[in-house]
């Protein structure tokens, strides 16, 4: 009878581990929260519960409260590494760098040499923005452990986001080598290296033939509660010679409940969605005042190579409004993305066409503004008003409802931007590009205080 009680009971602890990872899949973190404390409550506890939970709060980014989890954790299970390792990522990743050494160098003590927790001490600077410090341990490691997969890849990592991209090839050459398996996916990633290595060596011709150091302004929008995050970004543009102009985000969730009526057209948006799109309007009217260029940045937007901040180097950006150059808005192949001493774009429609049904936004973490367009867009907004999120309004007035043609009821993409494109006036046109390989991609830095802001407005 206790044996079969037994079996039921971790049939449906199975089963209930099925569902939460299912809602985990589908973003449903609240409800799989719910589940995961009603199951506590009923006087169910397991380590697969603690686990998935903290998997929830690495998916918010709420990594102090994993921090507290996995502490917990610990203590009840100082013998296993994999907590350790993850105590250690955790913290770093919540910025208590000093922290997670001290855990990493007290368990290692105790434990002396063991891979999962080298690697998690050696790779745990990256979390902080600190490459160089986290390449040097990591090259440690890699003498310590020499066939370690995984320590290959976050060295070839680490050297990629240090713009060494001949050590970064080697180091995918050498796990090739070593572990055959793993060979389809890494000679992909060792191609597109090939390229980035070569668009890096534009930089410095194209600015000695135009005789300018800099052509476009570089923004980033930033809120003033997130200074380490700023930090970071401005020690990545500086690490490839470039100067960036901090744009102070705007905490839509302090307007009143006036202001916020008035500035969008529907009362469910977000808070936090409101405040993205002034934020981005502060950027734009920041490049209408400049008469230059701007390269309007997010504070997660890591540059992907040494690039030059002189228009010149880009192909048609001179005949345009608006050039996308983050990762969610350029072409998956970026093998024909360098056109001599010139990065190749492509016309916004063949992007648009080319986008993954599920894809679920635009992005406005990279893109350039023309002063032109700027002008263009704070007319268009000023007439239409604020319909949802800043990206894909943005995309909407670059996008004509025929390059949707055959694709607008095949996914949440084109679906939305359909949507977005018949809210508009259909006057209100830009002329769009996008870069033939990305210029930025978007870097987890941990918690934001922006992410306290995805609040309804019909709730403040």
């Amino acid at each position: 009878m206790n044996e079969k009680t037994t079996e039921e009971l971790q049939d449906s602890l199975a089963q209930a581990k099925m569902m939460i990872e299912d809602l985990i899949k589908n973003k449903e973190y609240d409800s799989a929260l719910e589940k995961i404390n009603d199951i506590r409550e009923h006087g169910n506890s397991s380590d697969f519960l603690d686990i998935l939970e903290v998997e929830i709060y690495d998916k918010l980014k709420n990594f102090d409260q994993s921090v507290d989890l996995l502490t917990r954790m610990a203590s009840s299970h100082p013998s296993d590494p994999s907590i350790i390792a993850r105590l250690i990522v955790a913290l770093a990743r919540s910025g208590e760098m000093e922290r997670a050494d001290d855990t990493a160098q007290a368990f290692l003590s105790h434990f002396g040499s063991n891979e999962e927790l080298d690697l998690a001490y050696a790779f745990a600077p990256s979390y902080v923005g600190e490459l160089q410090e986290a390449y040097v341990r990591l090259s440690t490691f890699r003498r310590r452990y020499p066939l370690s997969r995984s320590g290959l890849r976050r060295i070839g990592d680490v050297a990629r986001r240090l713009y060494r991209f001949d050590e970064a090839i080697a180091a995918l050459d050498e796990l090739m080598e070593k572990h055959p398996k793993v060979r389809g996916v890494t000679i992909a990633l060792r191609d597109r290296l090939h390229v980035f290595r070569r668009a890096q060596s534009i930089r410095s011709t194209e600015r000695e033939k135009s005789g300018q150091k800099c052509s476009m302004e570089i923004y980033v929008i930033n809120m003033d509660h997130d200074a380490r995050r700023m930090a970071i970004v401005r020690q990545w543009y500086a690490r490839i010679g470039l100067s960036v102009t901090r744009i102070g985000a705007v905490r839509a969730r302090y307007l009143p409940a006036y202001a916020l009526s008035r500035l969008s057209k529907d009362s469910r948006i977000a808070v936090g969605t409101l405040g993205c799109f002034l934020s981005h309007i502060s950027a734009w009217e920041a490049v209408r005042v400049s008469g230059k260029p701007g390269l309007i940045l997010e504070d997660d937007a890591r540059p992907m190579f040494i690039f030059s901040a002189d228009s010149a180097c880009i192909d048609g950006l001179d005949k345009c409004d608006v050039c996308f150059v983050n990762e969610r808005m350029t072409p998956k192949s970026i093998d024909n993305a360098v056109r001599g001493e010139r990065i190749a774009t492509l016309p916004i429609r063949d992007i648009i066409r080319s986008r993954s049904p599920a894809q679920r936004g635009v992005g406005c973490d990279g893109y350039i503004l023309t002063p032109a367009g700027a002008e263009k867009l704070l007319k268009f907004v000023e007439a239409d008003g604020i319909s949802g999120h800043v990206d894909f309004q943005l995309l909407s007035y670059c996008a004509r409802i025929e390059y949707l043609e055959g694709l607008s009821a095949s996914g949440f993409f084109f679906s939305q931007l359909e949507r977005y494109v018949k809210r508009r006036d259909p006057r209100h046109q830009l002329t769009a590009i996008s870069t033939a390989l990305p210029f930025v991609r978007e870097e987890d830095l941990g918690y934001s205080a922006r992410n306290s802001e995805h609040v309804i407005m019909a709730q403040s």
